[in-house]
């Protein structure tokens, strides 16, 4: 039926089936308890980083329950039909979207606009490579909706030539395009300086006769009575002073500005203080007079510049009238905006104002703008566009964990896989803190390896940690410090080396023979603390031999002619390396001996008692453990020591175990060159191969039982004795 929501069994637990467009429907309606995962870190997912942007709506770095429903509602109300969803293609139709929804509309607006910017307007399909060239989107200056208009996209050449005049005055701005042109802001600053430019130029013109009573030169005159006004006021207030102070004529008045002629400090003060003329008290200013190194020039370029100048020298009275025939114009000038449209012609300021250009220009904003909306929803477009390609295969990886299951399809929770020790590693996880990620992990059963793996060099060098399950076979040569090479998911290449382990079974076999190479560890600590005390009571003996045999006599022999002088005796002679071999046959002489007398007189049924009671007291308690552990691996804790939130156990089975940790089989049709004792080359296909080398390892095991078994008999009653002796 239709309604049936269909499940299978993973790893123990009843998971959401995910095939058809139905089974996307039933998600919505799944209790959270039957989801795999109720919440993941994005970092932790191996997709498309604006995928995951989307679906984290509340940008806390964790999608959750809620927000994989919310956006898997809101992607089925915008398509007519969701089969297309199943495909995971990257191309949106403007056929399958639903225009009944306001939304809707808005997008399939959106792609039409996006599509004529783009050059293909008759298109009815936009691809996610599309709707992301956001260049190409915006490529029209003039509809790209950020509100800036560059003068090479407008038509009217004033109104081209007016939006320059403001980039000089005013500023400009960079569109979405990267070229220069101006918004609302620089078109209203703009016409407020347009404004008190114009008004200024109009007083002007209502008070041209009163302002150049000079006519053309008086602007110059202005000009150059503003260079020279302060001294000369200076001059006519000093005779003023002078003529008030009733000391005409009195010689005894002294010059208080001195000079120090060898000092250029004290003649720029000098000249400073010093007047334009020498002052009188008649407050005449006499052209011919004027001396002073500053200031001749520029008096004498003002007065040559007005039209009558008295003869007999410029009286306070004349100058004062020069001044205020120039003060309206001087009050004009003082009023002058800061427009910076002093280079501008007049004329073409007035057609401005006059011709509503700067109303045209707005409205070419205002235009430009209104695009702003429609390309606003290009983030809904692509947002649409990511769902449909990533979605399903996010919910395999979220709602049921089906794609870890599947070679053929890689998921989005595992980060690769690690070939070392002749295997393939392919349940691994990247790891943000190994000491986090190892407390839970511990209680998953797991056997875990942690790497730190690398890539690149220099600044292009990236780094990752990875947590690596191992799941089968053995762990024998698993150790810290082992190298191998990581593939990630897009098939980068990356060095690994293993900086941590979490020891577990990972196999039955594994499992029953941890006691041996645990005892067998005992036993080779053992017998080289043995061996190492044998040879260092022979080393000690030997020496205390060789210190008495070579004492000194009491009484002196006679003296006797002076030998030739001896050659140095080395460090290590040929008979100290004899005698050291001697002392360490010696020692294991001695061990085996001590050995042989031990077992000697003990029967085989002891020896086997002893043997197997040992293997009993030791052993079974870890092959007990072990299996226990192996049979209650759980894949589920393994996950959520990354950081995911999931529901239930998944526990790792061994038939599991062989799926994410195998060997790979060599080639079809593959000879294997086999080399035996006398180093014969011998080509064999493979499986026989494999057949010949188990063959010939039980033989092995058979012969090296034998021989234990042999020497165990032969020793038996001294292993009796020390059995005894020991419990």
């Amino acid at each position: 039926m239709q309604n049936e929501i269909r499940f299978q069994r993973l790893g123990g637990s009843c998971q959401l089936l995910l095939e058809d467009t139905s089974d996307l429907r039933h998600v919505t309606e799944l209790n959270d308890a039957h989801w795999i995962m109720t919440s993941v870190r994005t970092d932790s997912i191996l997709c498309d980083k604006d995928f995951l942007h989307f679906l984290d709506s509340d940008g806390n770095g964790r999608i959750r329950v809620d927000e994989v429903k919310e956006a898997i509602r809101w992607m089925l109300r915008l398509f007519i039909t969701p089969e297309h969803i199943m495909d995971g293609s990257d191309e949106l139709a403007l056929s399958s979207i639903s225009e009944q929804n306001p939304e809707g509309r808005d997008i399939c607006r959106t792609v039409r606009i996006a599509l004529a910017n783009l050059g293909q307007p008759e298109s009815s399909v936009i691809t996610l490579s599309q709707i992301c060239d956001q260049k190409k989107i915006i490529s029209d200056a003039l509809q790209n909706g950020d509100g800036i208009i560059p003068p090479e996209q407008v038509r009217n050449e004033a109104a081209a030539d007016c939006i320059r005049l403001i980039m000089r005055t005013v500023g400009k701005q960079a569109d979405l395009c990267g070229m220069e042109g101006v918004s609302d802001e620089q078109v209203n600053v703009f016409e407020k300086k347009l404004a008190d430019r114009l008004s200024w130029l109009e007083d002007e013109a209502k008070q041209k006769e009163a302002l150049y009573v000079f006519g053309e030169k008086t602007a110059a005159i202005y000009d150059k009575l503003t260079a020279v006004r302060e001294k000369l006021d200076e001059f006519f207030r000093s005779c003023e002073a002078l003529k008030l102070s009733g000391m005409i004529g009195d010689t005894r008045v002294a010059v208080r500005n001195t000079l120090d002629p060898m000092d250029a400090k004290s003649v720029e003060e000098f000249l400073e203080k010093s007047p334009v003329a020498p002052v009188n008290p008649e407050g005449r200013l006499a052209l011919e007079q004027i001396h002073h190194p500053l200031w001749r020039e520029k008096v004498h370029g003002f007065f040559a510049l007005l039209p009558e100048v008295p003869t007999d020298g410029i009286t306070a009275e004349f100058y004062t009238e020069i001044k205020q025939r120039l003060s309206a114009y001087g009050n004009w000038i003082s009023r002058k905006p800061e427009t910076g449209l002093e280079g501008t012609d007049p004329a073409q300021l007035r057609m401005i104002q006059d011709d509503g250009i700067l109303t045209y220009i707005r409205d070419l904003i205002v235009r430009d703008k209104s695009v702003k909306m429609n390309l606003d929803q290009c983030d809904s477009v692509r947002k649409l566009i990511l769902f449909q390609k990533y979605m399903l295969e996010f919910l395999n990886n979220f709602v049921t964990l089906d794609r870890i299951f599947d070679h053929t399809t890689p998921s989005m929770i595992q980060a690769g896989h690690l070939v070392m020790d002749g295997r393939i590693f392919t349940l691994c996880t990247t790891v943000h803190n190994v000491a986090e990620h190892k407390k839970i992990a511990t209680n998953s059963n797991i056997c875990v390896m942690y790497l730190d793996a690398v890539t690149g060099q220099g600044a292009k060098e990236k780094k990752m940690k990875i947590a690596v399950a191992v799941t089968s076979g053995h762990i024998r040569h698993l150790f810290v410090g082992k190298s191998g090479i990581f593939y990630t998911a897009d098939g980068e290449l990356w060095d690994a080396k293993v900086c941590d382990f979490i020891q577990q079974p990972v196999s039955i076999p594994e499992a029953i023979k941890m006691p041996f190479y645990k005892f067998a560890d005992f036993i080779q600590k053992q017998a080289d603390k043995f061996f190492s005390a044998r040879s260092k009571q022979y080393e000690d003996t030997i020496a205390k031999d060789i210190q008495a045999n070579a004492k000194l006599p009491t009484t002196p022999p006679a003296p006797a002619a002076a030998p030739a002088p001896a050659q140095q005796t080395p460090a290590v002679s040929g008979s100290m390396v004899l005698m050291g071999g001697g002392v360490g046959i010696a020692a294991i002489g001695s061990a085996f001996a001590f050995m042989a007398k031990s077992i000697q007189g003990v029967s085989v049924g002891a020896i086997l008692a002893v043997f197997f009671g040992i293997l009993l007291i030791f052993g079974g308690p870890i092959i007990t453990l072990s299996l226990m552990k192996l049979f209650r691996r759980n894949l589920a804790i393994f996950l959520e020591a990354n950081g995911n939130a999931l529901n239930g156990q998944m526990r790792l089975s061994l038939r599991m175990g062989r799926f994410f940790t195998f060997k790979p089989s060599l080639p079809k049709h593959s000879l294997i060159f086999a080399r035996y004792l006398m180093f014969t080359r011998e080509s064999v296909s493979a499986d026989v191969s494999l057949k010949r080398r188990k063959i010939v390892l039980y033989v092995l095991l058979i012969i090296m039982l034998l021989e234990c078994l042999a020497l165990l008999w032969l020793y038996r009653a001294s292993l009796l004795e020390y059995w005894q002796k020991m419990f």
